[in-house]
């Protein structure tokens, strides 16, 4: 019985390695700073889900049409690695996430993050989620 335990406990800790940053979350508001307007809203069914050391970057639910990332989230940074599109296995760069608010370098900063509510920003753009 200890080691059902144990191994239980291993695989919750496994699941949750990225503290706050860990789950879904839909995106609230993607302001465009330049043009001092809003670009998208609630409404337009734009996700963000995260687990272990990938995120999923997915449009109204989409479970045919995505993207997966590697990604590394220090202090106030969130950095996108090699992303790759499914269905087609393709890799790409962070301008093929353009559509979900990520800028061509894949570089933001966390301006906000708790239990339920992410503020990602660049000089361009604030994105606003809130855990699904």
């Amino acid at each position: 019985m200890l080691s059902v335990s144990l191994s239980w406990t291993a695989c919750e800790t496994k699941y949750d390695a990225n503290g706050d940053l860990d789950g879904m979350w839909q995106m609230l508001r993607w302001y465009d700073k330049q043009k001092a307007q809003v670009v998208a809203d609630k409404h337009d069914g734009i996700y963000y889900c995260v687990q272990l050391k990938l995120m999923k970057f997915v449009r109204n639910g989409s479970a045919v049409n995505y993207y997966l990332a590697y990604f590394s989230h220090r202090n106030d940074s969130l950095i996108l690695g090699k992303i790759v599109h499914y269905p087609t296995d393709s890799v790409c760069t962070a301008s093929a996430l353009q559509s979900f608010g990520v800028p061509a370098n894949g570089a933001f900063r966390v301006d906000a993050l708790t239990s339920d509510r992410m503020t990602l920003s660049t000089d361009e753009v604030e994105l606003s989620f809130r855990k699904y």
